[in-house]
């Protein structure tokens, strides 16, 4: 899939076009063997709880690509932060953190 993604936009100079396509097919081995390696040593693994962890790793790296939908109230509130923020109306971190420090009578 990545191969047809890449090759897709095309560049028309003449023997680049090969040496481009080249790197993408090498590229493209390099991540099945890298997955044909993980899968072997996945395979091979009798442990139950690392195989749990493992699987916690792969669910965090797919959930990484989910697009969260903001709810109407988180939208206006974005907004509203948003304007605020070209109106000048903010602070620094420094001085949010003297705020708080004087809030909690440190």
């Amino acid at each position: 899939m990545r191969i047809w993604a890449k090759i897709g936009f095309g560049f028309g100079f003449g023997s680049f076009d090969f040496k481009f396509l080249y790197l993408v097919k090498a590229i493209a081995m390099i991540d099945i063997e890298l997955k044909e390696k993980l899968i072997a040593k996945i395979d091979s693994i009798n442990n139950e709880e690392l195989l749990n962890q493992l699987l916690r790793i792969i669910d965090l790296e797919s959930k990484a690509h989910e697009v969260y939908d903001l709810s109407k109230e988180e939208a206006e509130a974005v907004n509203e932060g948003i304007a605020q923020l070209n109106k000048g109306m903010f602070i620094s971190n420094e001085e949010a953190n003297r705020q708080a420090d004087q809030w909690l009578n440190r």
